[in-house]
């Protein structure tokens, strides 16, 4: 082998290489990427699922003030006279 053929060699070696290298890399980066994908996903349900609790005490903490003021005002004529 030349020393021209030689280099040639090497240089078709290192794009296959390179074309190993890019395709373990971008398989990498896809399973990387579906990762994230799926943990944003789990993370807005999450939000979603704060945001109705929240809605859901507020509900319920106005209810709550309601019926305290609904019995704050029969408690008084249901104290027995002395």
């Amino acid at each position: 082998m030349t020393g021209y053929e030689l280099h040639d060699h090497r240089r078709k070696t290192d794009f296959r290489s390179l074309d190993v290298h890019f395709a373990n890399f971008s398989s990498s980066v896809n399973r990387i990427s579906e990762e994230i994908f799926s943990q944003q996903a789990v993370c807005m349900s999450i939000l979603r699922e704060v945001r109705e609790l929240k809605r859901a005490n507020e509900i319920l903490r106005k209810a709550s003030a309601y019926f305290a003021q609904a019995e704050g005002v029969r408690q008084p004529s249901l104290r027995r006279p002395k």
